[in-house]
């Protein structure tokens, strides 16, 4: 794992370039080397934040982010070595958006609250129609936790859907129980589209599982030997690239990992997949493994959770 408090040479550059330096918690604290805050009349503290373990800066006074080998060469700093060491990990154009990565979501606990309240009250509303959602989850999950999932009850165009949130508390996907026309699955298009219900902990999670629907991804979780102590995503419908980007943009530049792809038996294009994805990880991380995956028996892993290796 990275930590720039290893690197005294960094370290001394740091305290060097600036008249303000705060070594707090997760972050160095400094001022800002591109809109120059130390010049503001009796200037309390810095607003330029550099995490500790992720080689990431943003100033909250002019917005600049980017990485630390950016600021680095931006601020003067001639140490060959460790600049070379710092590109293995980051590539000098890639920029980090550092605020995003420090927004926090909503805590899980609360979320899966909401969803628990939202089935309970679904259930005293609509009885009847609860008792089909329920055995329906039932046929593709088994016994299982909705609020776990963050699996909840709702209508749309009056039909018996459900939804899925997940664990930043955006609803991304619905999945029909009484199809309306040809529609099985409707995405809200203004979020990210992608589900998952595990706290996003990367430190903790350094595998991925991407699948394509949440019903392809769950039974992996449940009921697959193969994937443990992974992070579980569901794509509905998403590019698969994109997804990579985020992945690694956001949490894997640094550091081992793992992206596990899961491909339905009539998927004839898994290869191209898998090469975009090779190529992709190679110009951010090389250190991140790429895999994919079939199932053993039927098209795809919502009929069975066995796979093979493609």
């Amino acid at each position: 794992m990275f930590d720039i408090m290893k690197i005294s040479p960094i370290i001394n550059h740091l305290k060097k370039i600036s008249n303000y330096y705060n070594d707090h918690g997760k972050e160095i604290i400094m001022y800002c080397v591109y809109c120059d805050d130390a010049t503001r009349p009796n200037p309390k503290h810095g607003h330029l934040y550099i995490d500790k373990t992720q080689p990431i800066f943003h100033c909250f006074r002019c917005d600049t982010s980017g990485t630390l080998l950016r600021l680095l060469i931006d601020s003067g700093f001639d140490d060959s070595e460790i600049l070379q060491y710092l590109s293995q990990f980051i590539k000098y154009r890639t920029i980090k958006d550092y605020y995003k990565t420090k927004k926090k979501s909503a805590k899980i606990n609360q979320i899966q609250e909401s969803i628990l309240n939202k089935n309970i009250e679904f259930e005293k509303q609509y009885p009847s129609k609860y008792e089909i959602y329920n055995k329906y989850l039932k046929t593709r999950l088994g016994n299982v936790d909705f609020s776990k999932f963050l699996i909840s009850p709702t209508y749309f165009y009056e039909k018996l859907s459900c939804l899925f949130t997940n664990c930043d508390n955006e609803e991304v996907a619905l999945r029909l129980i009484e199809p309306y026309k040809d529609i099985r699955y409707h995405l809200f298009q203004e979020t990210s589209g992608r589900y998952y219900f595990q706290e996003k902990d990367f430190d903790k999670y350094r595998r991925v599982v991407l699948a394509e629907g949440p019903f392809d991804m769950l039974p992996l979780y449940l009921y697959s030997d193969e994937f443990k102590n992974c992070f579980f995503i569901a794509l509905n419908g998403k590019k698969y690239n994109s997804a990579i980007e985020w992945l690694i943009l956001e949490h894997f530049l640094i550091g081992f990992g793992q992206f596990d792809f899961i491909f339905d038996n009539d998927n004839s294009k898994y290869n191209r997949f898998l090469f975009t994805a090779r190529l992709l990880t190679k110009q951010y991380n090389e250190n991140i493994i790429i895999k994919g995956w079939k199932p053993m028996i039927g098209n795809d892993t919502g009929d069975f959770p066995g796979i093979i290796q493609i």
